[in-house]
């Protein structure tokens, strides 16, 4: 910061840096105290992001003396972007630019072509989460980047050497950020644990083993799946949630029954071994899809954020078909009514947007086959109805689902069920014309 370069410290200077920084700090953890709780969920995410922005910070220093403009800060958001989400990167991204500013002596041009650039390249990087279009991140930033910089030396009036020299120090370096921060996501794969748009798409391959063994061995609930996941991915994409990860945490989220296909109604052909079980050995069997589909998906090293999926689609809910046979029984025989908690799914409640408005998702498309709905109106009053019950049984309180959100989810459902139909959602009239009187 050339704060000892004249042989003494500049107080006034150092005061005023020390309290930038501390503000930056501060703003920083108000973020994602009250607005990111979730963005980074382990200490090697945080070691990850801070050591990427420490390497611009350090890197920063010497490319300074060359030119402001060569600083990578669009390496930082399109990393950031990518693992962590675009409202984080451009949070980060914008104070690394305002900690970096005082490094430049203040160089407005850094400053007007880093915030331009790098909101641009995280943007960018943020819409390309499910194709991940190499060419339009690097071609993007880079051209972005360069009109920023010629729009600067045009409105400050430079003369065209400087322009084209300050422009070509400004697209190096959006280029060589973008390629650098695309070059270096395989590492990013195998070190974060936020799992990465490049691995959903992956993992979303049929030739994937475990998708190929659901098809081959369970093809009743490989297609249950692929219809969950048109569910859950148009709801995603409705509330903003993340919609690659629902469709790919759908594709997975069964794999447990391919321990035993036929115990399952989808997978059935007229006989149901069922028939021939207590009511407590079909709840053991049934329970068991869960804690295998978990222990699958850890032998296959999936990722957390798909077991998730698996652990979470039936919540802590009570298997009501077995559990009303088993009141039924027992008041035969003048027994007791059995507790619910032995008819109680072993799972977890969701804890995320997505797993949340997933668990409805799966609902609805098991109720919607199993009553054999073929009307919108129908489904609509039994969507709704399997939505209350969750809410009553307190499976979404923790999913971070608002009101609107369910809502917005229903819609979804329904818009989705309206192609299937081949019917028009019917919109409330919010503002009707009269009839015209003669």
């Amino acid at each position: 910061l050339d704060l000892v370069n004249t042989g003494e410290i500049n107080s006034g200077m150092l005061i005023s840096l020390m309290a930038l920084y501390v503000l930056i700090m501060a703003m920083l953890w108000i973020y994602f105290r009250y607005y990111a709780k979730q963005q980074l969920r382990s200490g090697k995410d945080w070691l990850i992001a801070m050591t990427t922005v420490v390497f611009v910070i350090f890197i920063s220093a010497y490319l300074a003396k060359l030119s402001p403009l060569l600083i990578p800060v669009y390496f930082v958001a399109i990393v950031l972007s990518t693992y962590f989400g675009l409202r984080t990167s451009l949070v980060i991204t914008s104070m690394l630019i305002l900690l970096l500013y005082p490094i430049t002596s203040l160089n407005s041009q850094f400053f007007f072509v880093g915030i331009m650039g790098s909101w641009a390249a995280a943007l960018i990087t943020a819409s390309q989460r499910k194709n991940r279009n190499y060419v339009a991140i690097i071609i993007g930033t880079t051209l972005v980047v360069f009109a920023s910089s010629v729009l600067y030396s045009t409105m400050t009036q430079t003369d065209t050497a400087s322009m084209l020299e300050n422009a070509g120090f400004a697209t190096l370096s959006g280029a060589l950020s973008a390629v650098l921060a695309i070059g270096l996501s395989p590492i990013f794969d195998l070190l974060i644990s936020s799992i990465s748009p490049v691995k959903l798409i992956h993992l979303s391959e049929p030739s994937q083993p475990l998708l190929r063994r659901l098809f081959l061995e369970a093809p009743g609930t490989y297609q249950h799946s692929m219809m969950v996941a048109n569910l859950a991915e148009s709801a995603a994409e409705r509330i903003e949630a993340n919609a690659l990860l629902v469709r790919v945490g759908a594709y997975y989220h069964d794999i447990g029954k391919t321990w035993n296909p036929q115990m399952f109604t989808e997978n059935q052909q007229g006989f149901n071994p069922h028939s021939l079980l207590s009511t407590e050995e079909s709840v053991r069997v049934i329970f068991r899809h869960v804690t295998a589909g978990e222990e699958l998906a850890r032998r296959y090293r999936l990722p957390q954020e798909i077991i998730n999926f698996i652990s979470t689609h039936h919540g802590t809910t009570v298997l009501s078909y077995f559990y009303s046979q088993a009141c039924e029984q027992a008041k035969a025989k003048g027994l007791p009514q059995p507790s619910p908690s032995d008819f109680t799914y072993p799972g977890q409640i969701p804890m995320s947007r997505e797993t949340g408005l997933f668990m409805l998702a799966d609902t609805t498309e098991a109720a919607m086959k199993s009553a054999g709905v073929t009307h919108l109106d129908a489904a609509e009053k039994l969507i709704r109805k399997l939505v209350r019950a969750k809410m009553d049984q307190d499976q979404l309180v923790n999913s971070g689902l608002s009101f609107h959100d369910v809502e917005e989810i229903i819609q979804a459902f329904l818009q989705v069920y309206a192609g299937q139909f081949h019917e028009r959602i019917k919109y409330p009239d919010a503002h009707p014309v009269p009839e015209s009187t003669k």
